[in-house]
């Protein structure tokens, strides 16, 4: 092989890694925009007559059958390099939610009876699947009255818990539904 051959060769793998790039951006763009525009239906976070959802510590156990909400999930990893920049990014997001001290286990598997009864891990659960699900991670951070109550968390298009790990905290924002005050 000539010098200016491997050159070439070593371009043209430092193009297709630039479109590839380009091409997960445009992806999660896409998702980001999806998840915002589900978000902002109010309807999904307010009760019937418009207050706020009640708080995750009171809700009943979320039903089996299905989430409370349906945020857009990250597309599947078709190659090597993306699973493995998808694995390091969930290592993170583990991390993160550990950090924060926002996740209880025993708490999730008790409101999340599915979850239970799978034998899944409750925190392999909520970063797969309960997060995008709306489902909160446990009873300190209510999911759905966090976006009802901020609207720029629903634009943002990010995961309620990392909104409130990353800005919300810091901004003092309040993690629970405020119960109205009866007439």
């Amino acid at each position: 092989m000539t010098h200016a051959s491997t050159s070439l060769d070593e371009s043209d793998l430092r193009e297709q890694f630039t479109q590839a790039a380009a091409r997960r951006r445009t992806l999660f763009a896409a998702r980001d925009a999806l998840s915002a525009a589900i978000l902002s239906e109010a309807d999904h976070f307010t009760g019937p007559s418009g207050s706020l959802a009640p708080s995750a510590a009171s809700r009943a156990p979320e039903p089996a059958s299905g989430p409370i909400v349906s945020l857009p999930k990250p597309p599947q990893p078709k190659t090597w390099w993306e699973r493995r920049a998808a694995a390091a990014r969930q290592r993170k997001r583990r991390e993160a939610i550990l950090a924060a001290r926002l996740f209880d286990a025993t708490w999730y598997r008790a409101r999340n009876l599915d979850v239970a009864s799978a034998g899944m891990d409750p925190l392999a659960h909520f970063l797969e699947h309960g997060s995008f699900e709306g489902r909160s991670p446990g009873p300190g951070f209510d999911a759905i009255a966090y976006l009802a109550r901020y609207p720029d968390v629903m634009a943002g298009g990010l995961e309620p818990w990392v909104h409130y790990t990353l800005h919300g905290k810091a901004e003092g924002r309040v993690t629970q539904a405020v119960p109205s005050s009866l007439p």
